[in-house]
């Protein structure tokens, strides 16, 4: 047999395995009582869930990312504020000391 000839084959083989299996189906389908509006609701429903997590782990990721810009903006308003106690420190410090004016400059 050449190339063609077995391709034609497995064609064959597999359109013949969809056929059994798709008579198997409806066969065991019915015993279980089982309608193909049933089978579509049933698909429906699981494409709502698959949406609904999708949208879920979107909302998930932007949540993420909130977080994240929050925890950097929580830290530079931490160092902000060090830089702010320090350059009062060295206010009170030229205060308690008397020393002339001008204030020593902010770092």
């Amino acid at each position: 047999m050449n190339l063609q000839e077995w391709a034609l084959v497995g064609t064959t083989i597999v359109a013949i395995a969809t056929a059994v299996w798709t008579g198997v189906k409806t066969i065991s389908d019915r015993k279980a009582g089982v309608r193909s509006t049933e089978h579509t609701e049933r698909r429906d429903t699981v494409a709502d869930r698959d949406a609904l997590i999708d949208q879920m782990q979107e909302e998930l990721r932007d949540a993420r990312a909130a977080r994240v810009a929050t925890e950097i903006e929580k830290q530079r308003l931490a160092d902000e504020l060090s830089l702010e106690r320090e350059y009062t420190q060295i206010l009170r410090d030229h205060i308690y000391r008397q020393k002339a004016p001008p204030p020593p400059t902010r770092p």
